[in-house]
């Protein structure tokens, strides 16, 4: 135990020596997380919008009182200019240079015609809305005029309401449910791509890197035992990808809310959402899946001659486990059937995924992760007999 103690001070000390390594691997991807995601959270929700002082202006031919005093009542920020049948074209190719908002053209005798549709059963009266979809006030000035004459529509012929009170909810999903669904579609997905990249970045470098510049050789030579060694190196990496996972954790979490545009309560009790035990499980999942992903890591670095062929040998497990995360967006979770979370990598983030939507199985948990760390002890016994081949570690 003392050797394996060594080999883990030496990888740590090796690791936090270099700032570079530490900024990079543990400081960066969080704060990149965090800036990135915010950012796009802003740009999105300012995407579409206009200023609340602007008014739009609507070009209209033969404007009914009855759709004005809608208008009026609705108390919509929109100005009406009364125009000419012959100015609609002229009006129109301004809607196509975005100097204009919206032009309206309703028939001469529009209130007569729809008196006339609802009670004798006549044609109904056609209105024309021209509009400019790239230009965000005039696609906002077509969305308050559709939605006057949608309710204009609805109250003279309308023969029942659906949801027609208005100071009561009828959407049942509570704010933790919304917030739920939105952090098991994404954070599973992500948290896995930070693993796999927290694991990536050490462990390469560790052990094909030391087999590369031939030091590895040196340490074999000494009187730690090789599976000493190997374990070491397994539980080295593992604290540190662990530690680059909680990073890009942390800031995926803490920005999650600003990207889905969230605001208020949702937004500042985000992380309060969650119970003392919910973290307690993600740590446990987290840790499993790493001790996994870094043990079989290890693997191919033991059989690789360089760190750029370890990293060309992880290609493919990175585009697996970046598929599984991706199942787990679209996938069901809490399944019962229990063998699901007997399946490395996959089974744990299932259970990750009760986890985020508030509604964690123990259980499953325990299933995902025991049978992780198993499989990660089986990768390590692995690892320790390449470690005792000399035609494996000295590239013979």
């Amino acid at each position: 135990m003392k050797n394996i103690w060594t080999i883990i001070k030496k990888e740590l000390t090796r690791f936090f020596l270099d700032k570079r390594l530490v900024f990079t691997t543990l400081l960066f991807p969080g704060l990149m997380i965090y800036a990135m995601y915010s950012l796009m959270g802003s740009a999105m929700s300012n995407l579409g919008q206009v200023e609340d002082t602007y008014t739009s202006i609507a070009y209209v031919v033969h404007l009914p009182t009855s759709v004005s005093t809608l208008v009026d009542q609705a108390d919509i920020a929109i100005d009406f200019i009364a125009i000419d049948d012959a100015d609609v074209a002229e009006k129109k190719n301004e809607l196509s240079n975005k100097t204009a908002d919206l032009v309206l053209v309703f028939p001469s005798d529009f209130d007569v015609a729809v008196s006339n549709a609802v009670n004798d059963g006549g044609e109904a009266p056609s209105v024309d809305i021209y509009y400019n979809s790239t230009r965000e006030e005039s696609a906002q000035a077509y969305g308050l005029m559709v939605g006057v004459l949608d309710a204009y529509e609805t109250s003279i012929s309308n023969a029942f309401h659906i949801n027609h009170q208005l100071d009561v909810v009828y959407d049942l999903a509570s704010e933790q449910d919304v917030l739920g669904m939105v952090f098991s579609m994404l954070l599973p997905f992500l948290i896995l791509s930070f693993l796999f990249s927290g694991c990536l970045a050490v462990t390469p470098e560790s052990i094909a890197g030391e087999k590369e510049r031939g030091t590895i050789a040196t340490l074999l030579i000494t009187p730690i035992k090789r599976h000493e060694l190997a374990i070491g190196k397994i539980l080295s990496l593992s604290i540190l990808a662990s530690l680059a996972a909680i990073s890009s954790f942390i800031g995926t979490i803490l920005s999650i809310p600003k990207m889905m545009g969230m605001s208020g309560e949702l937004s500042g009790g985000a992380i309060a959402h969650f119970a003392p035990t919910d973290y307690v499980a993600m740590l446990l999942v987290i840790i499993s899946i790493v001790l996994f992903i870094v043990s079989f890591l290890a693997i191919l670095s033991a059989y690789a001659k360089t760190v750029k062929e370890a990293n060309t040998l992880a290609m493919p497990f990175m585009i697996l486990t970046l598929l599984i995360g991706i199942m787990t967006m679209f996938g069901e979770s809490n399944t019962a059937n229990m063998f699901i979370y007997l399946i490395p990598i996959y089974g744990p983030t299932q259970a990750l995924v009760g986890v985020f939507g508030f509604h964690a199985n123990w259980l499953h948990i325990l299933l995902g992760t025991i049978s992780s760390m198993v499989y990660a002890g089986l990768l390590g016994v692995v690892l320790i007999r390449m470690f005792h081949s000399e035609k494996i570690m000295f590239n013979r």
